[in-house]
């Protein structure tokens, strides 16, 4: 039976399995809009922007670890997605895009709502393609995701003429698309060395730490590098995309790594004698100055993408493979070595003077001068309590700003009773409150807590409605300090208090959203503040909006200034230390 392309369409992503697709429609993409009438097998998830659909399907992907689908229209349609698309980019999130395209009889001729959306998504995308023959469609299909989900995860756009999509298919080209291989390349500057040498290198050592990054978690070896951890007594400290790979109130967590990162995980980074790098790309926020990074210590570098090895640190050994395999492979090894012997050593003496050492540097950890009026740092302080005192998993899902960091600090990840998304790389304001919904859809038994600026809720609260209309229990705490915060701090710091640009003057958001039919409360003093976010994680009739209001006078420390090594933090509220260089990017 002859049909046209868009059922076809249709028909390949019910074959891969998807349940929901996020996106906004319009003229171009109707035909395959069509296709999700009077159906149940796919639900059509109506964002209230492109963008916002996006990160919703950023959200679900990176909540699920599964591809996640968005679906827009034609010109200014597919462009309002391209922040999302180099934000799954950054971040490695598998989104396929398929956008709407004007007729192929008009291609090229400016017509209403075209644009060259394969040439404007080729930066921001692993893979793009034009579908012109409807016998392609579900090789193309096909293809993406194969390309997708290939080494570190990206997204892929599919572009979708509308005559393509409207037309009788005629007989399909399908075959199966083989797997490209996972395989080692040869990286310059470093020695390639294999999962036993990785072992024999810890035996040597007497200040062994771990780097885990977001590699470990999308590649599922959290718990093989939790039992290396503990086998050898490894210290390990996380991004901020690995953050809950350790349960952080193991002993032998470090907690974050970087420039907001904790003050014990920079010091052991910077006097470790092996570091072992596992899915992290050595981000510039987690290294300091290059030239004085881990200055002590043997850098091996496991990472499966091979462009990420030697790209901002050289290390002097490395492994191009999958972390789960390499770290498989480790466990199988370490069978033929007599940890008990090795544990009489004066290595391991040393050893545990290394553990000592880290110990006496987590007495200065995370902290806040107490003060009268409420503080967004105490808000996140006083969460992480009640979270850790209930039996549920919780995701959080943080904006970008100042209560991101907080986010990151205070609250004590454990994979997978507690979770952590963000946007890492990109920094997009604007991505919790859509990204949250995705979450919430992806995990549905998980209590899904957004955590946002004013500035990010600002952008991004009409989306509120996809939640209240699709009755997606989110959470959203919004701290309101009616600032820009971050930048305010680095204007004060960097640019002798000359505040531009900083000031919100917000609306009152719990009206907003009462507006929106959202339930909604307003919390503003240390008054009953655990009473009223206990209210706000119990409340179960669909989503919550909780505006907090805070201080605005709040620092986000500890704090690594521009070009400085990790050990060079500035920790305390009130310090007289000079912050050199310009401002952070």
């Amino acid at each position: 039976m002859t049909q046209v392309g868009a059922r076809t369409l249709f028909n390949r992503l019910l074959h891969h399995n998807f349940k929901y697709v996020f996106g906004y429609p319009g003229g171009a993409i109707l035909p395959v809009l069509n296709e999700f009438y009077a159906q149940k097998k796919i639900k059509y998830v109506l964002s209230r922007t492109e963008q916002g659909g996006s990160f919703m399907a950023e959200g679900y992907a990176k909540a699920t670890g599964t591809p996640a689908v968005v679906m827009v229209t034609s010109g200014p349609g597919a462009i309002n997605i391209m922040t999302s698309m180099q934000n799954a980019l950054s971040d490695g999130t598998p989104i396929l895009a398929l956008t709407g395209q004007v007729s192929t009889a008009v291609l090229g001729t400016d017509a209403f709502q075209e644009a060259d959306i394969i040439g404007i998504s080729k930066p921001c995308t692993k893979w793009n393609s034009m579908i012109t023959n409807s016998e392609n469609i579900s090789q193309t299909v096909d293809q993406a995701l194969k390309k997708m989900m290939h080494k570190r995860y990206g997204p892929v756009l599919i572009d979708l003429p509308k005559n393509v999509m409207s037309l009788p298919t005629g007989k399909e080209n399908i075959y199966n698309i083989p797997d490209e291989p996972i395989s080692e390349n040869k990286v310059n500057g470093s020695i390639k060395i294999n999962s036993k040498e990785i072992i024999e290198m810890i035996l040597k050592a007497e200040r062994p730490v771990i780097l885990a990054g977001q590699g470990i978690i999308q590649s599922n070896a959290i718990n093989e590098i939790r039992s290396l951890s503990e086998k050898f007594s490894i210290p390990v400290t996380t991004t901020l995309l690995g953050l809950g790979i350790m349960n952080e109130k193991n002993t032998l967590s470090l907690k974050m790594v970087g420039m907001h990162g904790s003050y014990y995980a920079n010091k052991a980074v910077q006097n470790c004698d092996l570091l072992i790098n596992f899915g992290s790309r050595f981000d510039d926020r987690i290294i300091g100055n290059p030239k004085t990074f881990a200055p002590k210590a043997k850098i091996i570098h496991v990472d499966i993408e091979e462009k990420n090895i030697n790209k901002t640190i050289i290390a002097h050994y490395y492994i191009n493979d999958s972390c789960k395999k390499v770290l498989t492979d480790m466990s199988y090894y370490t069978q033929e070595y007599d940890i008990f012997k090795f544990k009489g050593t004066n290595k391991w003496l040393a050893h545990i003077e290394w553990l000592a050492q880290i110990n006496e540097w987590k007495k200065t950890d995370f902290n806040y001068p107490k003060k009268s009026v409420l503080q967004g740092r105490k808000v996140i302080d006083v969460l992480n309590d009640i979270i850790h005192s209930r039996k549920e998993n919780f995701t959080i899902v943080a904006d970008v700003g100042a209560h991101q960091m907080w986010a990151a600090q205070f609250i004590d990840y454990n994979h997978p009773k507690i979770k952590f998304i963000t946007s890492g790389g990109l920094g997009s304001m604007g991505y919790a409150v859509p990204a949250s919904i995705g979450v919430k859809l992806g995990l549905e038994n998980d209590t899904v807590i957004c955590i946002c600026g004013d500035g990010g809720f600002t952008m991004s609260f009409v989306e509120v409605i996809t939640a209240v209309k699709n009755k997606v229990n989110v959470k959203i705490l919004i701290i309101n300090n009616n600032y820009q915060l971050m930048v305010k701090m680095w204007q004060d710091k960097f640019y002798n208090k000359q505040f531009v640009g900083v000031k919100m003057d917000n609306p009152p958001f719990e009206t907003i959203a009462k507006n929106l039919g959202c339930e909604s409360m307003k919390i503003y003093s240390n008054e009953n503040l655990k009473e009223n976010l206990t209210y706000f994680l119990n409340y179960d009739k669909g989503p919550i909006v909780a505006n907090v209001i805070t201080n605005s006078d709040e620092s986000v420390l500890p704090m690594v200034s521009p070009g400085k090594a990790l050990n060079e933090m500035i920790i305390e509220e009130n310090s007289n230390e000079k912050y050199e260089g310009d401002a952070p990017c």
